[in-house]
């Protein structure tokens, strides 16, 4: 309650994977980090940081698996202080971590029917709360026409359980069949499918109910994307509407969603993309190549001082199946010696298991309203320095009186590299956070220095 300073040291140690070739091929970065309190010594903590995707042929043509796995900090809450990439996110910031495991068998039947069959495992947790804790698998087959024709057909079975440690366990069963036209000559694929889908989402017994659906892709160009796509479920309507349209120098992303999300977290939710993803977008025209481009854009990024998981959307952590609208607008653009980045989103939450007990924000508040905007800005004043300015802002909106907070937040940056492994950097910030709880205004000033080898 009363204005306070300390000293903070962090040391970190960082270490990057590629593999670019063989059988096995993918990205690996982890960091490890130290922060020592001078004064509250109690607080001293360590932070893990990792982004990795790896891919591997097992049996060429045939068995495949894709491994995915993230750890990074996230707010616990909505109604309260967001963590920074610094790690500093006081007694609401957590450590999340999530794997994904996708194994794919796929061949075909007599020349004229192709198959895949493929398992999905999810593993969300957190480090020091149940909230959160949650792992989900599937297991999908897919069968459509081996030969390429206007008009096509697709049948799929699909297999799907999620649990929560502080909530319960679902189950859902479907059997879609489904046609699709592709239009060559106007460059559009249009599709549509009905079934039936036993689930206890919505119940506490299973039950049955028709499930339909379409959807249409237009590609007009190899920089440009059009998808549109419509579901009906048994918890109501989920949709996607997506636009992607990139130059040499710029991306252009915008979408309108409503999705199921069976993990504890956001950023296992697969919702929200990042700095990163942007740059990997706009960077195609340069390296088609991914592993190739995934380090030309860190290069860049590291260069500019940006960081490369910026942008991710406000989340919270919850113990139950959840609905998240999504309206988003991202804009990225690079020039000779500057960049912007700017990340505009928000939409509702909601619970779509409505059996659920479990205790987390959406026990309170049947929907929680995020809104959240990241402006970059930087620029090279040499070639070996340059100044890196970001305004965020963050609002969060539930259906109680005392469910809504906001917080506003100015970043400086200079960063300067001393020789060809060497950096340093200072960094000015002021974050103003506003509730009818406990508001607060922090100052801070932040020395870095770097050494890569």
């Amino acid at each position: 309650t009363g204005k306070t300073s300390d000293a903070i040291s962090r040391i970190d140690a960082a270490l990057a994977m590629r593999s670019r070739s063989g059988m096995v091929q993918g990205r690996l970065d982890y960091a490890l980090s130290e922060l020592l309190y001078a004064r509250q010594s109690d607080r001293n903590t360590h932070l893990n940081r990792l982004n990795a995707q790896i891919d591997a042929e097992l049996v060429e043509r045939r068995a495949f698996v894709s491994v995915s796995a993230s750890v990074a900090q996230q707010a616990a809450s909505a109604f309260g202080p967001q963590p920074g990439s610094d790690g500093l996110g006081g007694a609401n910031a957590t450590e999340v971590r999530n794997l994904r495991v996708v194994p794919r068998w796929q061949g075909q039947f007599a020349g004229a029917v192709d198959y895949v069959l493929s398992g999905d495992y999810n593993l969300s947790c957190t480090r020091d709360r149940r909230i959160g804790d949650a792992q989900s698998s599937g297991l999908s087959l897919h069968l459509s026409n081996a030969r390429a024709a206007a008009l096509g057909w697709t049948f799929d079975a699909i297999h799907q359980q999620s649990g929560y440690s502080a909530g319960r366990s679902t189950a859902s069963d479907r059997l879609l069949g489904g046609v699709n036209l592709q239009l060559r000559d106007l460059d559009l694929r249009l599709s549509a499918q009905g079934g039936y889908e036993r689930s206890n989402l919505v119940d506490a017994d299973t039950r049955g109910s028709a499930n339909w659906g379409a959807g249409a892709v237009w590609s007009p160009s190899p920089r440009t994307r059009v998808v549109g796509q419509y579901e009906h479920r048994p918890f109501g309507q989920t949709h996607l509407f997506s636009a992607e349209y990139r130059t040499p120098l710029t991306v252009w992303k915008l979408s309108d969603s409503r999705q199921l999300s069976t993990t504890g977290n956001q950023l296992g939710s697969g919702l929200s993309g990042t700095v990163f993803d942007l740059f990997f977008a706009q960077f195609a025209s340069v390296e088609p190549d991914p592993i190739k481009r995934a380090e030309l854009v860190n290069t860049f990024l590291r260069a500019y001082g940006i960081d490369p998981l910026a942008g991710l959307a406000p989340g919270f952590l919850n113990s139950a199946a959840t609905v998240q609208d999504r309206l988003e607008l991202s804009v990225a653009a690079r020039g000779v010696r500057s960049s912007a980045v700017l990340t505009v989103a928000g939409g509702p939450t909601r619970r779509a298991d409505t059996q659920s007990s479990a205790s987390d924000d959406l026990s309170a508040s049947s929907r929680i309203r995020t809104d959240n905007l990241v402006l970059n800005l930087s620029h090279r004043l040499t070639p070996q320095g340059g100044v890196n300015l970001t305004f965020a802002l963050l609002d969060s909106q539930g259906d109680q009186a005392l469910q809504s907070n906001r917080q506003r937040s100015v970043l400086l940056q200079y960063n300067e590299r001393l020789a060809r492994n060497a950096s340093w950097g200072l960094t000015l910030r002021r974050t103003q956070y506003r509730t009818s709880l406990v508001p607060y205004a922090e100052s801070a000033v932040i020395g870095t220095f770097a050494l890569r080898f």
